[in-house]
């Protein structure tokens, strides 16, 4: 799948996994299609814009059918681009990722 990142985005990916931004991106995809399957993703969209303005990074991310589905799936329930909720899945990992040092 090809993945846009947005500039913070991409600082929280390479700061956690270094070059390897697409390693730290599919990570963080499976990790909150998780989350949204077991739980049900609670987090407001209310202030995200609905599109990724102008991405600071764009990458093929080898991403499983599966977790595909329940993005793009997600992406439409909020009214949102599928690359937006990427980006915040990002974010929402590496917090998580953060929260267990």
């Amino acid at each position: 799948m090809r993945v846009a990142l947005g500039e913070f985005a991409c600082f929280c990916v390479a700061s956690r996994f270094g070059a390897d931004l697409g390693y730290g991106i599919e990570s963080a995809a499976r990790y909150y299609s998780r989350k949204l399957s077991s739980q049900g993703e609670q987090d407001s969209f209310s202030r995200l814009p609905k599109r990724l303005e102008s991405p600071f990074v764009e990458l093929d991310v080898p991403l499983d059918s599966e977790v595909v589905d329940r993005l793009e799936q997600e992406a439409s329930t909020r009214s949102v681009d599928v690359q937006q909720l990427l980006n915040h899945a990002v974010f929402v990992y590496c917090a998580e990722l953060d929260r267990e040092f």
